[in-house]
């Protein structure tokens, strides 16, 4: 069992495009997009929930549950802030209501491993405050659209 951790093996990447209806990014789309893994302060979120749906019935009074609702929880990305350009790459790239996709692939980016492929409209894009010895850093809120995919092979590198 190969254990690691996600924080200098992971890659994250906002695409503009993903063509295909399984959400599996070609590598020239991946190439295209933006790779945001070293600009990533922290993030939120990012992961599929479900719910369960209780269905009792008469015959017992042991109450089962079936299978609800799937939806992803509020999620975000913090961004360290670059006082080098007049104005952040990554907030016009993904300013407020910006429709693409979130790319993580969260053990490395490699043929065939898993990525997980959020399709994503940017919420609210927002700079932190504090008085404190703290890099500068603004977050991105984003709505998820649609159901994603997770756990999906990734492309050949290019």
């Amino acid at each position: 069992m190969g254990r690691f951790i996600r924080r200098g093996k992971a890659k994250f990447y906002f695409l503009p495009t993903v063509a295909s209806p399984t959400l599996i990014p070609t590598a020239a789309e991946i190439t295209a997009g933006i790779d945001i893994t070293k600009q990533v302060a922290d993030l939120s979120g990012w992961r599929r929930t479900g719910s369960s749906v209780n269905t009792p019935d008469m015959g017992s009074d042991f109450v089962s549950n079936i299978s609800g609702e799937k939806t992803v929880e509020a999620s975000s990305f913090t961004f360290y802030a670059d006082d080098t350009q007049a104005v952040n790459s990554l907030k016009t790239a993904m300013a407020e209501d910006t429709v693409g996709f979130v790319y993580i692939c969260g053990s490395g980016r490699a043929t065939g491993k898993e990525a997980d492929t959020f399709p994503v409209r940017s919420n609210t894009v927002g700079n932190e405050y504090t008085v404190g010895n703290d890099p500068a850093r603004f977050v991105i809120e984003y709505a998820i659209t649609d159901n994603p995919a997770i756990d999906k092979p990734q492309p050949a590198l290019v």
